[in-house]
């Protein structure tokens, strides 16, 4: 699951059956930049993997990139939002198959914009 979050909500999410790589970054960073726009600055705070520093990802806007220090995940927003994206998973019976696991995922990606991801930023401060 990448997730991209703001204080308001889930600004874009995907559910993968494969492992993260930097060409799957790419694309989704491509996505995001293309849905938020670059009207208004924005923030991302990415951790360590290697990926995340191959290449400039705000080239040509005027976003910014945060690296969060090593082994400091507690700070990352993101965390938050995974683990409620995870119990919203569990809730109900085990996924029958990765199909159903997938579409779980994205609903509940849905599921968190009710909430307020805000505050999950305020816990990272």
């Amino acid at each position: 699951m990448i997730v991209a979050v703001n204080g308001l909500n889930i600004v874009h999410c995907e559910a993968i059956c494969s492992s993260l790589n930097g060409e799957i970054f790419e694309q989704f960073m491509n996505e995001v930049k293309s849905i938020i726009g670059n009207e208004v600055e924005f923030t991302f705070i990415l951790d360590n993997v290697n990926f995340h520093h191959s290449k400039d990802y705000t080239e040509g806007t005027n976003h910014k990139i945060h690296f969060l220090p090593p082994y400091s995940a507690f700070l990352n927003p993101r965390e938050e939002v995974f683990s409620q994206l995870k119990s919203r998973v569990r809730r109900d019976s085990p996924p029958r198959g990765t199909d159903d696991l997938l579409q779980r995922m994205r609903e509940s990606c849905t599921s968190v914009i009710q909430q307020n991801p805000s505050n999950y930023i305020r816990h990272s401060e």
